[in-house]
Formats: C-alpha cells, sequence, structure tokens
C-alpha cells in the first residue's frame, strides 16, 4: 500500500450516515484535487455520535477540512449532527462551493 506523496495536504471529509450532500462534495473534492493535480490524501470520516461530533468539532455535514483547518470555518462553535450549509454570496448548498475548495487547497 502507498502512503500520501511528500507534502501532501491532508483532506478530510466528515459525514453523517444519510447526508446526500457527501457524496457531492467527495466528487467535487476529487475534482478539484485532479484539476490542481495537488498532492492530496483523501480520509473520509463518518461522524456516528454526539459525543465524537463534540470531540471533533464537527459543524454538521459534510465537514471538509483541509490539514485539520475547516474549509469554511463555522459562525457558531457547536458541535451539531444536522445538516450544514454553506454560503457564497446569495447562493447557499449543501457542501462547499469549488471556489472554496479551490482555495483551501491551495493555501
Amino acid at each position: 500500500m502507498r502512503g500520501p506523496r511528500p507534502g501532501a495536504a491532508r483532506v478530510e471529509l466528515f459525514y453523517l450516515a444519510g447526508c446526500r450532500n457527501a457524496r457531492p462534495a467527495l466528487r467535487l473534492l476529487r475534482q478539484v484535487i485532479a484539476e490542481l493535480d495537488a498532492p492530496a490524501a483523501i480520509a473520509v470520516r463518518k461522524v456516528r455520535s454526539l459525543r465524537e461530533a463534540e470531540r471533533l468539532s464537527f459543524a454538521g455535514s459534510p465537514t471538509v477540512r483541509v490539514d485539520g483547518h475547516d474549509v469554511e470555518p463555522p459562525r457558531a462553535s457547536l458541535a451539531s449532527l444536522s445538516c450544514r450549509l454553506y454560503r457564497e454570496g446569495d447562493a447557499v448548498r449543501g457542501y462547499p462551493s469549488e471556489r472554496t475548495i479551490r482555495r483551501a487547497l491551495e493555501r
């Protein structure tokens, strides 16, 4: 088994069971990583309890982090076992935008 490339970004996708936005978020992550030819390793993790959500500072499903930093830091620091909304301008969606992911990976 091959490990992550040297200097690879650590990308994490946290989600809840039944989250309909987790798959589109993962597809978009893979697409942006491929377009940028970014060295990145993606870890997909299911959040199973409120205790785990609190331990992970999970802000809702899906949550995407690059090198431990939320791609769109939540306004509140409460752990949540709910769906998450992402805002960009007037648009609201259930997963981060391509622009948000791209910006996080380019940091």
